[in-house]
């Protein structure tokens, strides 16, 4: 994950709201300082997300407490259930094209 633009000193993630009390529990567990931005919003994400703010010496804390416990997080670029979506309908669009094209030559070989 990158580190603030603002601040060399902090690092963000940005965490999906239906995760972030799990994972503020996890924190205060494990006597992480963090700071939450109720009003941060990931750009092009339709998901609501909230960023967290840590000291960057807990970098690597952090990312052992995401991966244990399966929370997905991103930085400010893209979200994965973005891009899971995106993908979702890429299939959407070449699967109705390959059925488009099955009729159409099937409609032919009739004629």
């Amino acid at each position: 994950m990158k580190s603030a633009i603002f601040d060399e000193n902090l690092y963000r993630i940005h965490v999906p709201y239906r995760k972030h009390l799990t994972f503020e529990n996890k924190l205060v567990r494990s006597g992480i300082e963090y700071w939450v931005d109720f009003e941060m919003h990931v750009p092009g994400s339709h998901l609501f997300t909230l960023g967290f703010y840590f000291n960057k010496n807990d970098a690597n804390a952090i990312q052992t407490l995401l991966k244990k416990h399966s929370i997905q997080a991103t930085d400010h670029l893209k979200t994965p259930s973005r891009f899971q979506q995106s993908h979702s309908f890429f299939i959407l669009y070449i699967m109705s094209l390959i059925t488009l094209l099955i009729t159409g030559l099937l409609t032919l070989s009739y004629l």
